[in-house]
């Protein structure tokens, strides 16, 4: 059957091998094109793939504000990656631009058990989202904004509280330094009450009054 001819650049009739195969040889870089309408390419499978052991690269580039409209999910079929087998991998600066008011610019579905999000450095994690929406992270952590608001229960695993200014503890109750002890008479609005032992090693300033026959608690 006829067939491309290898060497030829120009005005050649292509034709397919015996194996149904368009090949053009050569160093030409020649170019498929539809000026004027869409050009479709189509298959029961449609693989666009490089020369073997060329390292090439595959380049999608719309012209001008062109965009690339993926209209199905990407995944990674094979057990090649870099960072995770099988993953679907960005080796770039990812960012995402949207438009929308009504959903979340960027939205992670876990379906099985493991992190939502793990981030690392030079494959040590630094910091991950738990499943259960848990957080940990490996440095300091700070929070840049008038106000931050934990719902549940702040626990440190070390063993100082520290700031670089004035602490303030504003309760709209009591504060408690202890456990479980429920307080007789410090029960009221900004009120301290301690559990234990207080131990003082400066100067005490009262600029209220001073049980000091303990009469407040009977």
């Amino acid at each position: 059957p006829p067939i491309t001819a290898g060497s030829a650049t120009s005005n050649v009739v292509l034709a397919l091998n015996s194996s149904g195969n368009l090949t053009i040889g050569g160093t030409a870089s020649p170019v498929f094109q539809a000026t004027g309408g869409n050009f479709t390419v189509s298959g029961k499978t449609v693989t666009l793939n490089t020369v073997s052991g060329s390292g090439g690269n595959v380049v999608i580039a719309p012209d001008g504000n062109g965009k690339i409209d993926v209209r199905k999910a990407l995944q990674n079929t094979s057990n090649s990656g870099s960072v995770i087998p099988g993953a679907v991998e960005v080796h770039d600066i990812l960012a995402i631009f949207a438009t929308t008011s009504s959903q979340a610019a960027f939205n992670i579905n876990q379906n099985g058990t493991n992190n939502l999000i793990t981030a690392s450095v030079s494959g040590l994690t630094r910091f991950f989202v738990g499943n259960s929406g848990a957080i940990y992270g490996g440095g300091n952590l700070e929070i840049d904004g008038g106000s931050s608001d934990i719902a549940g229960t702040l626990n440190l695993s070390g063993s100082t509280l520290t700031s670089t200014s004035n602490l303030t503890i504003n309760a709209t109750g009591y504060t408690r330094v202890g456990d479980s002890a429920t307080p007789t008479n410090a029960s009221g609005d900004d009120d301290l009450f301690v559990e234990s032992d207080l131990e003082v090693d400066g100067v005490i300033y009262a600029e209220g009054t001073i049980d000091t026959l303990f009469t407040g608690n009977n």
